[in-house]
């Protein structure tokens, strides 16, 4: 899931975001088999949500719990 997400420049946000939260769950849906659907925001919807929410406050290590709940 995360390699075809990096590929379509559409996903690479919440590629981004999901590396960031926990590698490990990268590695979990990369490693899925197949037959995983995985619903997930394009850019566009990022792009909304950094007007009210800079992307470096959800890096930020004090909102760990806030980039969980949002990738």
């Amino acid at each position: 899931m995360v390699v075809i997400a990096q590929a379509d420049t559409n996903f690479t946000e919440v590629a981004s975001l999901v590396l960031a939260a926990d590698p490990a769950v990268a590695t979990a849906l990369s490693s899925a088999t197949s037959g995983l659907t995985v619903f997930a925001p394009t850019k566009a919807a990022f792009r909304e949500l950094y007007k009210t929410t800079p992307k470096a406050t959800l890096l930020a290590p004090a909102n760990r719990a806030l980039l969980y709940r949002i990738a």
